[in-house]
């Protein structure tokens, strides 16, 4: 999700706001069966964030933290290390598949999974970096459960991913 920031996975929870806290707090129980276990505490909690008038403000300001965080602990991110862990002629540290083999990236890959070319519109950095690492996208939650792709992978990929037009 983002708010403000357009549709994901899951919606742009920015008229989401807008909503009294427990209309917000019903549709968060909801989700419960995609993303786990949540106490009432956590469900108040995720409502009031959404309720906070900063909301967006505070998201970026997190946002930007966290991307500090992961730049001072990692190498500074590579395109052609990116684009030879998509395409497969470098191999992932713990063995999962390239990329290519289902996603299409810039004219080249395969059909299988999206179509990875405009992803740069919807998310990019640190959030595009957290996707690439965690692969909690059903179809390949699975496949990456026992070959993770490394923060450092990841980093390379995000940044291949962002540009499409090299």
């Amino acid at each position: 999700h983002t708010v403000g920031g357009g549709k994901l996975t899951g919606p742009d929870l920015l008229t989401a706001t807008q909503w009294s806290k427990a209309d917000l707090e019903n549709a968060i129980k909801k989700m419960v069966k995609n993303v786990g276990p949540m106490s009432p505490e956590d469900i108040a909690q995720a409502a009031d964030f959404l309720k906070d008038p900063g909301v967006s403000a505070r998201i970026a300001q997190q946002k930007k933290k966290i991307e500090a965080k992961l730049r001072a602990e990692l190498p500074p991110p590579s395109f052609r290390i990116g684009e030879e862990l998509f395409r497969g002629d470098k191999v992932l540290l713990n063995g999962g598949p390239a990329c290519t083999g289902c996603h299409r990236f810039a004219q080249e890959g395969g059909g299988l999974g999206p179509d990875l070319s405009l992803l740069k519109e919807r998310v990019s950095g640190v959030m595009l970096q957290s996707a690439i690492e965690n692969s909690a996208y059903r179809i390949m939650r699975p496949v990456y459960e026992k070959r993770k792709i490394t923060k450092e992978e990841a980093l390379h990929l995000a940044e291949y991913l962002s540009h499409p037009e090299k």
